[in-house]
């Protein structure tokens, strides 16, 4: 680990991908520690953490706060664990003061908080339901999540700024921005700002939205550093409209030799309301309201009507509105799909994952044989998962080899709001811009289509692979305040300085060049205004309330540091034009170059 320190001009920013089971990156912005993401390889196979330090994270480490973007369980699937072992970690010795005293003739060392959990109110709402499905366990996840001695969850509205305060002292107050993603219902992408610092993360994203999800909101500053994932299914796809329209070209083809149509899915999420809508618009079109649509659990049955309020913000208002004509059924009996008589239809079936106790492992059993059946793959397609597994016929614990081999029916991908290609990447690329590094990661952060494309944006582009670390140290703006009283003092004009991070103020003159203001009343907050009178810089032109005094008054200090501008001011602000201050920022930059 580097033991680069943040100076007063430059800041200190380390990413490092975990390793192990989980999948996230850890953020070191100065002494603070962010944990990004903490996903599952595997959504169904459950791989323990035997220590701490196997994540690749050295002991000891505090995490101030974990930030999930999405509900995926490549994104959040190892929460529960992670905040487990991080308990496990830090406060092993709780409980046996007397012994360790005893024993070490010293005081245990103190206990050390949980890490604050941020994620969308929508994400805390759906992601109990989803580990709860897709690890097939009867315990209830949300007693773990809402377990106050593991974590504090805070949940975060889109666009609406968060300040967490300092875990340890000395450390400096962080704000964490949430920012719709439109990947998945409740996604978000995060802006961290620590000391003057904007880092964003994207681990999913949808720039252009879907069917129901409204697109991607990205901060409107560029950051300084963007860590984004490069992971893309394909380099160039076909556009929206052409890609439902061969899937409902497949599913037409399939009902009209009387076969069915499988579709695994989550209970809850955007792919399975996603395809919903549109097989429901092409319904009514096509006249088919003769073909049943099925689904195999109540959670899918009734996920409109349960999940709607809370994700409201996701979707867009035509989908919030809409009162569908066709509607979804629940599947009495897997008997009626092998009946000799029985007619074609549209099988949701709970468990995308393909468990071998699931609803999609018993219809696959039962009718994944037919040649003429349909089988729609596309959730949750990452390398490790058992969709994976599956389209890539790979043989895994989950999905032995023999039950591949047995299904014969016909397969169609369509792609979700989380799978993009490279042209998604680069444009998001393009949109970010960060001034100072842009950090790939992903199993295609490395490839050289991906490099090729990003060469015409001139970014500084790094590939963050599975145990790399990256470190960097970025340079910081120290901030220049020029208040209007100074531009009508006579002879020299002065100029006060504010450096951050303990917002420090230097005044300088020609007269007593760089001296440093140490008294409390000194204090600024940060800030910059320009108020300038109609009619030039002096004389009778200048307003009542800018006009100097006959006899010259002396520079007063008192009156210049005050921490918010006067309301006179603030009243005049309509009124004002803008100054040219061109030759006076260059003296302050000259002046501040001489002090460093």
């Amino acid at each position: 680990m580097s033991t680069t320190q943040s100076s007063p001009s430059h800041y200190h920013v380390q990413a490092s991908e975990l390793s192990g089971s989980v999948r996230g990156v850890l953020l070191r912005l100065g002494d603070t520690n962010v944990l990004l993401n903490c996903g599952n390889s595997s959504p169904t196979t459950a791989t323990p953490i035997t220590s701490f330090s196997s994540l690749g994270i050295a002991p000891g480490t505090i995490i101030s706060a974990i930030l999930i973007t999405d509900w995926r369980i490549s994104s959040s699937g190892m929460l529960p664990m992670v905040l487990s072992a991080y308990q496990n970690h830090h406060n092993r010795h709780k409980g046996k003061d007397k012994q360790f005293k005893h024993q070490q003739g010293t005081m245990p060392p103190p206990s050390v908080p949980p890490p604050a959990v941020f994620l969308t109110h929508a994400t805390r709402a759906l992601l109990p339901h989803i580990l709860k499905e897709c690890k097939n366990d009867n315990t209830n996840p949300a007693a773990i999540l809402n377990d106050s001695s593991l974590a504090s969850m805070t949940s975060l509205a889109f666009g609406q700024p968060h300040v967490h305060p300092a875990a340890l002292a000395g450390q400096s107050n962080m704000t964490v921005t949430a920012h719709r993603a439109g990947h998945v219902v409740g996604g978000c992408l995060y802006s961290i700002e620590i000391d003057g610092i904007q880092v964003s993360f994207v681990d999913g994203v949808n720039l252009h939205g879907s069917r129901i999800l409204r697109r991607a909101e990205l901060p409107c500053r560029p950051p300084h550093v963007a860590i984004i994932n490069s992971a893309y299914v394909v380099e160039v796809s076909e556009t929206r409209t052409v890609l439902e329209r061969e899937l409902c070209k497949e599913v037409r083809d399939t009902l009209a030799t009387n076969g069915k149509v499988i579709i695994p899915v989550y209970g809850v999420g955007a792919f399975f309301h996603d395809l919903l809508a549109l097989l429901q618009d092409y319904w009514v079109s096509m006249h088919l309201q003769h073909v049943p649509i099925y689904a195999t659990s109540d959670s899918l049955v009734h996920a409109a009507s349960s999940f709607l309020p809370l994700c409201a913000d996701s979707y867009t208002a035509a989908f919030v509105g809409r009162s569908p004509s066709v509607p979804i059924l629940k599947l009495p009996d897997l008997k009626l799909l092998v009946e000799p008589t029985s007619r074609p239809m549209v099988i949701f079936t709970a468990g995308a994952s393909i468990g071998g106790s699931g609803d999609t492992h018993r219809v696959l059993r039962a009718i994944g044989h037919h040649p003429d059946n349909l089988l729609v793959l596309s959730e949750f397609r990452t390398p490790g998962t058992i969709n994976h597994a599956f389209l890539n016929n790979v043989a895994c614990a989950d999905l032995p080899k023999s039950f591949v081999d047995s299904i014969a029916c016909r397969l169609h991908t369509f792609p979700c709001g989380d799978e993009v290609d490279a042209r998604e990447v680069v444009e998001l690329a393009r949109q970010c811009r960060p001034s100072s590094s842009l950090v790939l990661r992903g199993a295609d952060a490395s490839d050289p289509f991906l490099l090729e494309a990003l060469r015409p944006l001139h970014l500084p582009v790094t590939a963050l692979q599975v145990d790399d670390v990256w470190t960097q140290l970025v340079p910081r703006d120290l901030n220049v305040r020029l208040r209007v009283n100074l531009a009508f003092q006579g002879g020299v004009v002065p100029t006060l300085m504010l450096a951050e991070t303990r917002k420090t103020l230097y005044f300088n003159n020609e007269l007593s060049g760089m001296r440093r203001l140490k008294k409390k009343k000194h204090t600024l907050a940060f800030g910059h205004t320009w108020k300038y009178p109609k009619g030039g810089s002096g004389g009778a032109s200048c307003s009542k309330a800018h006009k100097r005094p006959g006899k010259r008054t002396p520079f007063g200090l008192s009156m210049l540091l005050s921490n918010e501008a006067s309301e006179s001011d603030d009243e005049l602000a309509a009124d004002d034009v803008d100054a040219n201050v061109v030759g006076v920022l260059d003296a302050g930059v000259s002046a501040l170059h001489q002090w460093l």
